[in-house]
This record gives C-alpha cells, structure tokens and sequence, in this order.
C-alpha cells in the first residue's frame, strides 16, 4: 500500500469517525452497556443482601454474658435464646434489655450487638435478702423485691445460707412481704437471722423478725418502711441491753425484757 492509498483509507475512516450520527450511535450503546452494568450490579447487591437476610448469617448466633458473680451465665443464655431467630438489624437492644431486667438478681443490663451476630449482654447484680419454702417448694427474695423459684439451673448453690422466712402459706403473701421487706435499712437486713410469719385474728399480717443476737422485732408488714425510718435498731441494741423484744404497733414501741411475756396469740 502506498502512502497516498493509506491516506486516502485512513481519511476516509476520519470522515466516518466525525460523522455525527455515527458519534451519537456509539455514545448511545456506551450509555446502554454501563447502564446494564449498573442494573446489573445493583441487581448482584441486592441478591446478597436478600440472601444475607434470608441465611443464619443476620441472625443472632453467640451470646456472651459478663458481670455476673451469683445467677449462671448458662441461665441468661437460656432466657435469651429466644432472640436468636432475631435479625441482627431488627433486634431491639432496649427491649432485650427489659428482658433481663425481669431476670431475678439483675440490677442493671447493657445489651450491643454487631453485625456477626454476637449479642454482648453486661450485667450487674443486686443481692439476695432471704429465701421461703412454700408447698416443698423455695423462693428467693431479692434485692430489687424479686420473689421466684429457685431452680438448679440459675446455679445460686445453697440457699439456706441466707435468712429463713418460715410459715407464710401462698406466693402472693410472701410477694407482698418482699415489696416492704427490700426497703427497709441495710443495717436491718444485715442483722437478721429469721423471719416468722406471727399472724393472730387481730393481726392477719405481722412477722417476728429474729436478730442475730437473739433479740426479735415484732412488726406488722405495711408498717415496716414506716417502722425503721424512725426506729434506730442499732443505737437501741446498745442503749436498751435489757430488752429482748420490741412490738411495734399503731405508732408506739412496747418493749419487753423476756420474749415469753409478750403474747403472739393477741
């Protein structure tokens, strides 16, 4: 080919090149293919993400539990199981929260998630105050006035290490003793030993509480709170060395030297 004829072809594929509607044309099929790539992508994404949903991937799959020293970390697992056919995204963080709150001892829960499907629960505890038998069955009184049934797998242990509320006949009652009994002084929990139900036709709801020293507090249970506001338990076991029992009743304090003299049965 000479350089004339090269020319003249390599002008001509000029002319075509310059040629509008030939220019137009070939814009177009490039806007056509990225704008099939684009669809096409967006369409890829949009599978993965569905797929991702649909899988075991966006479900809650671990669960760990920290802060917890007395109720098992198995137990917070169990209750929370229930959540794991949860989507990572659509699980409220708040509501598991509330959850564990309604577990007995919990006294404050912190709930994270991400986005591998690991639930991080922080808890912190609140004590146990006592524990009842009723109908050979035990319930555990807590700290935030939590009243339920023990069972092995919360792993408390033995429970008879802690203060005995005895002769209470239904969950109800005992439930009512607890919502006073958990507001009462620390000092006065800590200084208990037993709790009786003392109840007699003019008194239908009154306990004897056993101190540790041996001295016993008889007080109605709606009038607890009231009682010990103003009733300084310590300063009194040491200034009245002689009284073995105080009666609490209608706002006055009877004190008597010998539990024998003062009449349950009344």
């Amino acid at each position: 080919m000479t350089k004339r004829q090269a020319q003249e072809l390599f002008g001509n594929l000029g002319e075509y090149n310059r040629d509008p509607r030939k220019v137009l044309l070939r814009k177009k099929k490039k806007l056509r293919l990225k704008k099939k790539a684009k669809i096409f992508l967006f369409l890829l994404v949009l599978s993965l993400i569905v797929l991702y949903f649909i899988s075991d991937l966006s479900r809650i799959r671990t669960i760990s539990v920290e802060g917890n020293q007395t109720i098992s970390t198995k137990y917070i697992q169990e209750v929370l199981s229930q959540y794991k056919k949860d989507s990572i995204f659509l699980l409220n963080t708040n509501k598991v929260e509330k959850k564990i709150l309604d577990m007995p001892l919990i006294k404050k829960a912190d709930v994270s998630k991400n986005l591998l499907g690991h639930l991080s629960v922080r808890v912190s505890e609140g004590d146990i105050l006592a524990y009842a038998t009723i109908k050979n069955k035990t319930y555990i009184i807590d700290s935030m006035g939590h009243v339920f049934e023990n069972s092995p797998e919360m792993g408390l242990g033995d429970v008879k290490k802690y203060v005995k509320v005895s002769h209470f006949k239904s969950y109800g009652q005992l439930k009512k003793f607890a919502k006073e009994y958990v507001k009462i002084p620390e000092n006065v929990h800590s200084s208990v030993s037993d709790i009786i139900l003392s109840n007699s036709k003019t008194e239908p709801f009154r306990v004897r509480m056993i101190m540790d020293n041996g001295k016993v507090l008889v007080v109605r249970v709606n009038e607890m709170v009231d009682v010990f506001e103003r009733f300084d338990y310590q300063a009194n076991n040491v200034v009245q060395k002689d009284v073995q029992t105080y009666v609490f009743m209608n706002g006055k304090l009877y004190m008597y030297s010998s539990d024998d003299k003062f009449d349950y049965k009344k």
